[in-house]
């Protein structure tokens, strides 16, 4: 996709679902890359990986997009920085997150 000139989200999952710990320094790395636009974060078992990655891009990227994919603290992760979500909950209750 990148060699095409095509925009990359990072997706960031917790690793019992199978993904995998990035070190911030590997972050950095990663989120500098201009075809990179952002960061989907799900991190269900570590709601603090997921405020220390909200953090750094904060701090060190803020023109990257933090997405979050935390159906069960979507609230949270909006506060913590989040300005879009990809969630299962947007299967069924479209309209509602609509408004």
């Amino acid at each position: 996709m990148a060699a095409v000139g095509l925009p990359l989200i990072l997706f960031y999952l917790y690793e019992a679902a199978g993904g995998v710990s990035y070190s911030p320094e590997l972050l950095d790395e990663l989120l500098t890359a201009s075809e990179v636009v952002g960061i989907k974060m799900a991190m269900l078992d570590s709601v603090m990986t997921y405020q220390d990655v909200s953090r750094q891009l904060q701090a060190r990227h803020p023109k990257k997009l933090l997405i979050t994919g935390e159906d069960r603290f979507l609230g949270y992760s909006l506060r913590c920085g989040a300005r879009a979500a990809l969630i299962g909950m947007g299967a069924i209750c479209c309209d509602l997150q609509a408004e």
